[in-house]
């Protein structure tokens, strides 16, 4: 039996998709038990006075998307949400995740709305089980990018049960950092960023598993036997 969720938000300098976020999350009708939000910004987001869940935020200079999904992993105590911070969510969208875990507790669930072509997207929901099975998000896939396709690859290795939960509507945001007003500014220096990142991790993720995705060669990171 589910007995506790805890909902992982990280962001960076995106706080006015934050907020849209943070409304939806305290509007559900079954409300997570913890709230962590990353502050990938080192520290300047603060909290609605008043937010009706428990909540963490931790300051973090820039740890990237999987040093930031790490830090919610280890404040887990049963079930993760993780959600980008320019995401959306359905009111009911915790309580049909409950619905579903109760049934499937080794299991990590996905919507396929947020699945992309060889890994997660940016929403998934994760059994503590399943994470002490698999371990940790790699993260020199930095600062994003094939980071959860590199997870996807180890859970299948790994022989994880994987979820689709159709009922949760999910929105993907699109390109998070077009649609924040925060964001506009930087785009030129960020989209020049997040193309040198895809690059960057592409070769790392061929490196360490043989190959493209679908392609891949080893069945242990860099082929190498400890």
């Amino acid at each position: 039996m589910v007995n506790h969720v805890t909902f992982l938000i990280p962001t960076i300098n995106r706080f006015d998709l934050l907020e849209n976020l943070l409304n939806q999350v305290k509007s559900q009708t079954r409300k997570p038990d913890q709230l962590v939000i990353v502050d990938n910004s080192n520290g300047k987001f603060s909290l609605p006075d008043l937010f009706p869940i428990k909540t963490q935020i931790v300051k973090a200079d820039n740890i990237g998307y999987s040093g930031a999904v790490n830090v919610g992993y280890k404040q887990a105590k049963d079930f993760l949400i993780v959600c980008g911070d320019d995401d959306g969510i359905s009111n009911d969208a915790v309580e049909l995740f409950v619905k579903y875990a109760n049934s499937n507790l080794d299991s990590i669930f996905f919507n396929p709305a947020t699945l992309g072509p060889k890994g997660f997207g940016m929403f998934g929901v994760f059994a503590k089980k399943a994470i002490e099975a698999i371990g940790y998000w790699d993260e020199a896939f930095y600062p994003a990018y094939y980071e959860d396709v590199d997870y996807a690859r180890r859970m299948h290795i790994a022989g994880i049960k994987m979820c689709h939960i159709y009922e949760i509507v999910f929105h993907l945001g699109g390109i998070g950092f077009s649609r924040s007003s925060a964001m506009k500014k930087a785009s030129n220096q960020l989209a020049a960023d997040m193309q040198s990142g895809i690059i960057s991790n592409r070769n790392r993720y061929r490196r360490k598993w043989g190959g493209e995705p679908d392609q891949e060669r080893y069945t242990v990171p860099f082929n190498c036997s400890f």
